[in-house]
């Protein structure tokens, strides 16, 4: 057995009422090019078939291990109790819906250790629920773990990286491995892999669709554990501005309307006040970032767009017009004077 194959690699499946998709994930597990692998089915105290599925597997391949939760304990806490059992010196966790390629472990593992990473994650391809390509998920290097979930779907780490932030944050359900990825950030060093190793399947029975009841209208609920996942992360920094700053990166990351005057007239404070995250992280990423969604913000919301906002960005943040594409630089130019006119014909 060479060193990669001697690795022992452990993959936590959460389940609840699954029974549809559960027997496809199992097998996508236990078909992976890496054989040195325990399978850990944790059974979040199903309704259906689920646990009756996973112990038909059991029974044929002893890598895989059941855990039966005696009540419903939602996703962190199934992951956190998956986790304190592997023995893997690298650990994984996938969905009851979703599939990894045969090599998927095998490169995660292989890229880790010629990065000397300690989290990889890779592309993956979208599915329907009759496994038809609906569409492709690739990570761009542009974008920052700060303002959204660059990792997604697919990744191995070091089960270091578990210890050391603290597990999954059980109070931040359905954005548990956002805040685990970005509270892992500060310490851990994150690798891409560029090829799809996985199947993500889109329907409407999955957390992730039950997030939204339409574009950028997300569930009151949610919309707190975003900020409160921004201000336990930015608590760590202590940072002067702890409340305004979460919530602004809340409001940032889901494109909720922001007060784009205001945020303006305080931007070399709101700079000022995260130069330590700024140090850490790539601060040009960061402040790409921040424009790109300032921009938009003006461009969707009305009560961004008047002339009192566009001589803020003149004044403030001049980048925001002439760093970017010019043809909806103009566009926001044009709304914000046509809105301004508009409004002044109804007075």
């Amino acid at each position: 057995m060479d060193k990669i194959s001697s690795y022992l690699i452990s993959i936590i499946l959460p389940v609840y009422n699954g029974e549809q998709y559960l027997a496809k994930s199992i097998e996508s597990c236990l078909q992976q090019t890496h054989k040195n692998i325990e399978l850990i089915v944790v059974d979040d105290a199903s309704q259906d078939s689920s646990l009756n599925i996973a112990q038909n597997y059991a029974q044929r391949d002893n890598r895989v291990k059941i855990i039966r939760n005696d009540e419903n304990k939602k996703l962190p806490a199934s992951l956190n109790i998956g986790h304190k059992v592997a023995r893997g010196r690298f650990i994984t966790w996938t969905s009851h819906d979703n599939f990894f390629a045969p090599k998927a472990i095998s490169r995660l593992l292989q890229t880790i250790l010629e990065e000397n990473a300690d989290i990889c994650f890779s592309n993956f391809t979208i599915v329907d629920e009759q496994e038809n390509t609906k569409g492709y998920y690739h990570y761009n290097d542009s974008n920052s773990i700060l303002m959204e979930n660059i990792v997604r779907a697919c990744f191995l780490y070091k089960k270091s990286v578990f210890i050391e932030p603290n597990a999954y944050d059980e109070e931040l359900f359905k954005i548990e491995d956002y805040a685990f990825w970005l509270m892992a950030s500060r310490k851990f060093k994150f690798c891409h892999l560029a090829e799809n190793l996985y199947s993500y399947r889109s329907h409407q029975q999955s957390l992730t669709a039950k997030k939204t009841i339409r574009q950028f209208v997300y569930e009151e609920e949610y919309n707190e554990r975003v900020r409160i996942m921004y201000f336990k992360f930015f608590k760590a920094f202590e940072i002067p501005s702890l409340d305004f700053i979460s919530t602004l990166f809340k409001d940032l990351h889901l494109h909720q309307k922001i007060d784009v005057l205001n945020f303006l007239k305080k931007y070399s404070t709101i700079i000022e006040d995260l130069s330590q995250v700024l140090e850490i992280y790539e601060e040009r990423k960061i402040i790409r970032e921040i424009d790109i969604r300032i921009r938009a913000n003006i461009l969707r919301y009305e009560k961004n767009q008047n002339l009192k906002t566009l001589m803020e960005v003149f004044k403030n943040r001049p980048q925001i017009l002439f760093s970017y594409s010019r043809r909806k630089s103009l566009k926001i130019i044009e709304k914000c004077i046509f809105q301004q006119s508009f409004k002044r014909k109804l007075s």
